[in-house]
């Protein structure tokens, strides 16, 4: 059977449209698959630096629950500006070498969880609050990337509180803030 050449030239290979279509479905996967792997890979950052502050925050209501006297003198509460612990330049280890009162191991342990938490969390910084409504009762608050461990509705404010009028506080995280409270009572 004998073969037209004009129908074989017909179907010769694909048109220079043909290629541009599929080339720009090509174009957009790719930039999907692109947006996918980087919120995937933003939210892999975020939630592992929620778990670290979690786990700081753990660390700290631990140490307190263990030098439990020295929440009733406030040993671990940060009076003086910026309400804070700044962290230190090197890890703290003066209550691994000696024997130290409860006001020495407060000052030992946030130091340490202080340490701990600016080397873990871009620019991590931790706070122990112990509210007005009794001793038994701390807060930890563990803060990142701008965000300062405080209780205020300031910009960089950790939480904000409202009292109720029973007079228990109701802590709300304040919007795109880094950070994490860990709130515990003791008996």
């Amino acid at each position: 059977m004998i073969v037209s050449s004009k129908l074989h030239g017909l179907h010769d290979g694909f048109s220079i449209m043909e290629v541009m279509v599929a080339l720009l479905l090509l174009a957009i996967g790719a930039m999907g698959y692109m947006a996918m792997a980087l919120t995937s890979s933003q939210m892999t950052t975020t939630t592992f630096a929620y778990s670290q502050a979690t786990n700081l925050a753990g660390d700290m209501v631990e140490r307190i629950n263990i030098n439990y006297p020295s929440i009733a003198t406030s040993n671990y509460q940060i009076t003086a500006a910026p309400n804070y612990a700044l962290a230190p330049s090197s890890y703290p280890n003066a209550c691994e070498l000696k024997v130290c009162n409860g006001v020495a191991m407060a000052s030992y342990d946030l130091g340490q969880v202080a340490y701990e938490a600016n080397e873990l969390l871009p620019q991590g910084l931790v706070a122990v609050l112990i509210p007005a409504t009794g001793n038994n009762h701390v807060e930890v608050l563990v803060s990142w990337s701008g965000t300062t461990p405080t209780v205020g509705r300031g910009p960089n404010d950790c939480v904000s509180s409202t009292v109720s009028t029973t007079g228990t506080p109701t802590y709300t995280y304040n919007t795109n803030a880094h950070c994490v409270m860990l709130e515990s009572t003791y008996q």
